[in-house]
C-alpha cells in the first residue's frame, strides 16, 4: 500500500509540472526544494519519498546510488539498497562496482574536510 501512496504523490507531482510549464513561463525553482509561480501568486515545496525508489525494480543501480547519494538523510536507505542487492543474486562485479563509487565519494568528502 506504501507503494501505490508514493506512486500517487509522483503522478500528481508530475501533474503539477505540466500545469506549471503549460500555463506559464514566469516559475521559478530555488533548490532543494521551493517552487514559485509568479504570475500565479503560488509557492509550493516539494517533497520526495526516497524509499519509493527503492520498491522499483531499477535496473541502473549505479544511477540510483547516484541519486541516494545526493540526499539528505539516506544512508539507511543506502544501507538498504545495499543490502538487498546482496542478499538477492546480484553478480559481485555490480556489487564491487557500487562499492567502488560509494568510496569515491566518501574519499572526495573526507578529503574536503
Amino acid at each position: 500500500m506504501r507503494s501505490l501512496a508514493g506512486l500517487l504523490w509522483l503522478f500528481l507531482f508530475i501533474q503539477v509540472l505540466a500545469w506549471l510549464v503549460a500555463d506559464g513561463e514566469r516559475w521559478f525553482v530555488f533548490q532543494p526544494d521551493i517552487i514559485i509561480a509568479w504570475d500565479q501568486g503560488f509557492v509550493w515545496t516539494l517533497a520526495v519519498s526516497l524509499p519509493v525508489f527503492l520498491t522499483g525494480k531499477f535496473t541502473e543501480h549505479g544511477k540510483l546510488l547516484n541519486f541516494l547519494l545526493r540526499r539528505r538523510n539516506a544512508k539507511r536507505l543506502i544501507m538498504d539498497f545495499l543490502r538487498s542487492l546482496i542478499e538477492k543474486p546480484e553478480p559481485l562485479s555490480v556489487i564491487a562496482g557500487l562499492f567502488d563509487q560509494l568510496n569515491a565519494v566518501f574519499s572526495t568528502a573526507i578529503q574536503e574536510k
